[in-house]
């Protein structure tokens, strides 16, 4: 390896929309990085479900033609370790009709399992990212109401509630992130509503979620957007860390998030590994 890597997880940029003027090409496209032996291929993803969508294509793509060595995924947690049976067996049962339920999470766990290519998640733990944003002001009570609302939110925006009960959905959400956090309680969504009155100053509803009320801006006029960009942030350096150690270990490492977080860490990505080049799907 050479001696010259670095990772500098302070190099992690807040989102804002002033990054979207220097992203290449609308997501999805690939980031490619090498320096010296190491090569960091980056799927900067536009989130789907489709099997012929740019993102799976993209995915193909690089499994077919790279000697990926190792996979970092979005939305797999890191501690539960490498290739973890559950999660292979999971991912195979996500596709149905040319679409994959888990999104190209599933895709590319299955694409890694058919080549024998270690795959780990890029996520921390719940109780390690309500420990990061306790230090910021946010309460382990803000957490849990946050994440139900932003996973409800992607739910929706990939219709994947539809026709269903979404408060059932949401008392699910909230039961596994509060038992994933050790709290003895699982607030009722009365007390969830009353939460984001209080926090963004306007009613919640289901039928309206507005895609400004989860966006992750570091100053913004809601609360949510707020702790969305702290979350976002602890998420973001998490992921540079783990790339950082992968790389160590391996030459070829194959990250796939969504495009906002290569946005975000692209600053300490390039700082380590150089300018990269990129293919746009």
């Amino acid at each position: 390896m050479p001696t010259n890597i670095t990772f500098d997880p302070s190099l992690v940029t807040p989102w804002s929309l002033d990054l979207i003027n220097e992203e290449p090409y609308e997501y999805p496209f690939i980031a490619h990085y090498k320096l010296e032996n190491k090569k960091l291929t980056y799927v900067a993803a536009l989130h789907s479900y489709e099997m012929d969508s740019g993102t799976f294509r993209a995915l193909r793509h690089v499994f077919e033609t790279e000697d990926v060595e190792f996979a970092i995924l979005e939305g797999l947690n890191n501690s539960d370790g490498i290739s973890p049976d559950r999660i292979v067996d999971w991912a195979n049962k996500q596709r149905n009709e040319g679409q994959y339920k888990g999104f190209e999470t599933a895709f590319a766990v299955t694409l890694a399992d058919q080549r024998n290519v270690p795959f780990t998640g890029g996520e921390p733990d719940d109780i390690f990212v309500s420990s990061q944003l306790q230090s910021k002001g946010f309460s382990p009570t803000d957490y849990v109401f946050y994440g139900c609302l932003q996973q409800i939110y992607q739910l929706q925006e990939n219709q994947k509630i539809s026709g269903a009960d979404p408060l059932s959905e949401f008392d699910g959400l909230m039961r596994r992130k509060t038992k994933s956090l050790g709290l003895a309680k699982i607030p009722a969504f009365s007390d969830f509503a009353t939460w984001y009155f209080e926090k963004n100053g306007r009613p919640f509803a289901f039928s309206e979620i507005p895609s400004e009320v989860t966006a992750p801006f570091e100053n913004g006029e809601l609360f949510t957007q707020r702790i969305s960009s702290a979350v976002c942030g602890i998420r973001d350096r998490f992921v540079v860390a783990r790339v950082a150690h992968a790389m160590t270990q391996y030459d070829s490492v194959l990250v796939c998030f969504g495009g906002s977080h290569w946005s975000t860490q692209k600053r300490s990505l390039e700082a380590a590994l150089g300018s990269p080049n990129f293919t746009k799907w």
